[in-house]
């Protein structure tokens, strides 16, 4: 690989890295966490039985 490449992947990298931290905070803003973690508990529940 050359180095051009190496510096676009890593650009790319930081890319998706920021794209990552926006939707999770557009989550956190919206108040889905509570939704996830209610979602979480039921799965994990019926996994062992209970629900």
């Amino acid at each position: 690989m050359n180095r051009g490449h190496l510096k676009t992947m890593s650009n790319l990298k930081y890319f998706f890295l920021v794209i990552a931290a926006a939707f999770l905070l557009y989550g956190v803003a919206r108040g889905e966490t509570l939704v996830v973690l209610k979602k979480a508990a039921h799965i994990c529940l019926e996994c062992i039985g209970i629900g």
